[in-house]
């Protein structure tokens, strides 16, 4: 479980995030979506504790956060937190389909996708078992096996998922609650990303009747 209440985070002399009331719970993926620089990357910071909020609070039982790049001067086995032991390194490595790697494998000999599956093997590793992912352009720089293989991965995984993406058919495939986020705080549709568009027209439909309605009393 992920909650965060009344969030509010600037940055500089800029207000980023304002008033924000987001949670994330079991089997659900939420994908956040707006537009460039509206604050998503900060919002996913916050959630993650890389950020302290202004004001409001976050809550999580426990969470994990997949980076998009990882530390390719280092090796497979330096990723992984220091309590982790070889053997539940390897069991992880194993379960992500990662078998033929070694744990002294340099990160820059191996593939984009075994890469990113190797974050995901990082993130899920040790005694304790993360309830909340999160996400942050999971599949940008990868090929439809990978694609594929984290669609599953998604799908499988008993937590919930916050996760921010650009790919509408990856949001339409694994998403049950799309949040759009805007410079006045966010809104919640509860469905994948063709119901939020059906929403958004109805929404915008009903704002043209109302301005029409305006006019004509005029």
């Amino acid at each position: 479980m992920l909650n965060l209440n009344h969030v509010c985070k600037s940055l500089g002399d800029s207000q980023i995030l304002t008033d924000i009331n987001l949670s994330v719970g079991s089997g659900e993926v939420v994908a956040l979506i707006g537009k460039n620089g509206v604050g998503k990357t900060t919002l996913v910071n916050v959630a993650c504790g890389y950020l302290i909020p202004d004001s409001g609070s976050v809550y999580t039982d426990s969470i994990a956060c997949v980076p998009q790049e990882l530390d390719k001067s280092k090796s497979v086995t330096d990723l992984f937190s220091k309590g982790v032991i070889d053997w539940q390194k390897q069991a992880v490595l194993d379960k992500v389909g990662l078998k033929g790697v070694n744990l002294n494998d340099p990160i820059d000999v191996l593939s984009g996708g075994q890469q990113t599956r190797l974050a995901f093997a990082v993130a899920l590793a040790g005694d304790s078992r993360p309830d909340t992912l999160v996400l942050d352009e999971p599949t940008n720089n990868l090929d439809r096996e990978m694609v594929g293989w984290l669609h599953d991965f998604i799908n499988d995984y008993q937590g919930g998922v916050l996760m921010v993406s650009h790919d509408r058919a990856f949001n339409n495939d694994v998403a049950t609650i799309i949040i759009e986020l805007n410079s006045h705080g966010i809104k919640e549709y509860g469905g994948n990303y063709d119901f939020y568009k059906n929403q958004k027209k109805s929404e915008s439909f009903a704002e043209m009747k109302l301005y029409s309605d305006y006019i004509d009393e005029k």
